[in-house]
């Protein structure tokens, strides 16, 4: 009996340590060559990791008025860039999406914590063009492969599709960020 109880615990140790160790894959400052893609991910002084495929066009560009060089800045009452039905669709794409590319146990570990999605939208097509990840160091989003990332990035571009509003349209591309959970 004393050694069936000692097994129990011995057993429960190490599944609780195998459960903790976990890779931190975002550190620091770092670029991921993979065969398919290179991301990079930037870890600044104060704590947020921004993700990202290098091949992204729009990341630090301006936002500009179409056929001019004047910069576009949103005001205080702001313009819909798109219609609300496409982007109520849009939003829920991006939680199936999040929630299908992780696993049971990165949804466990993740529960109810968010990661910012930074699009980048095509003015023209209303597909996205550019993702950023973004997640405080802390959180358990640094836990999740780069491969994970591309995947979700390659799904996002293919099924979101927003209807965009002549406002939009006149940009040359469409900043959009939207708080993301996995569904449990």
């Amino acid at each position: 009996m004393r050694r069936i109880i000692l097994l129990f615990f011995v057993q429960s140790f190490v599944c609780a340590f195998v459960s903790v160790a976990q890779t931190n894959y975002y550190p620091e400052t770092k670029i991921f060559n993979e065969s398919d893609y290179i991301y990079k991910a930037e870890v600044p002084s104060w704590g947020i990791i921004n993700l990202y495929n290098t091949s992204n066009r729009w990341i630090g560009k301006d936002q500009m008025y179409k056929g001019t060089n004047e910069k576009y800045s949103m005001s205080d009452v702001g313009e819909d860039m798109f219609d609300l039905a496409s982007w109520r669709i849009s939003r829920k794409k991006l939680r199936t999406i999040l929630s299908n590319a992780l696993g049971r146990d990165e949804k466990r570990m993740i529960g109810d914590k968010e990661i910012i999605l930074t699009m980048y939208v095509n003015s023209t097509t209303g597909k996205i063009d550019d993702i950023t990840f973004e997640f405080f160091e802390d959180s358990p989003y640094r836990f999740i492969p780069v491969l994970t990332y591309w995947k979700i990035e390659q799904e996002i571009k293919q099924s979101i599709q927003l209807t965009l509003t002549d406002a939009g349209r006149r940009l040359n591309y469409i900043y959009w960020w939207s708080g993301v959970k996995p569904e449990l």
